[in-house]
């Protein structure tokens, strides 16, 4: 079953060293001009960092789009902040 991520777990997630994410955009950079070189400049379309989000009310799965609100009345939330929790664990 899907549970929200409390705000320790989200904090101890989220502590990601700056250099890591400078080394992650340079990286995609020289992917994408590379690319661009071979004559592939359809890489600059391609969504290199796609998420997911998740109703907060019905769990529903979706990648993002213009619809921020569920057909259930849930709001859509980053699928990031939730995780996945067997439930025979939690019975026992």
């Amino acid at each position: 079953m899907w549970v929200r991520r409390t705000d320790d777990e989200l904090s101890r997630e989220r502590r990601t060293p700056m250099w890591a994410h400078a080394l992650g955009w340079t990286l995609r950079l020289l992917y994408a001009l590379a690319c661009c070189i071979r004559g592939n400049p359809a890489a600059f379309n391609v969504n290199l960092d796609p998420r997911t989000v998740i109703c907060n009310k019905c769990h529903r799965v979706k990648m993002p789009d213009a619809e921020h609100t569920c057909g259930c009345g849930g709001m859509f939330e980053d699928i990031r902040d939730w995780k996945w929790v067997d439930e025979s664990a939690t019975l026992s």
